[in-house]
């Protein structure tokens, strides 16, 4: 019975470590949403309220998909490059 209840002891005091590091993180979390301008804030009483921001994610979008656009491009180059027949000597392509 002892060795149950220091176990769900344990376990409790993981949790609220857990629980304490999460709660630590979340604002500085909440900070770089609002520096990137990703979110509004809207105090309601005591409470704030975090909502997308349209135009702050379309610029993020436009900005991933321009990253990756580029990033696809230069793979796809890549892959051509190092896939492509090798010629053998004669100028044939290897079978």
């Amino acid at each position: 019975m002892l060795t149950y209840r220091a176990h769900c002891h344990r376990r409790s005091l993981a949790r609220a470590r857990r629980s304490d590091a999460a709660s630590r993180i979340r604002p500085r979390r909440r900070r770089v949403l609002l520096d990137a301008r990703l979110v509004e804030v809207h105090a309601r009483g005591r409470e704030r309220i975090y909502r997308p921001r349209p135009d702050g994610l379309a610029l993020m979008r436009r900005e991933l998909e321009s990253y990756w656009n580029q990033a696809l491009i230069t793979f796809k180059e890549v892959a051509e490059q190092t896939c492509s027949p090798k010629s053998t000597p004669e100028g044939n392509p290897e079978s």
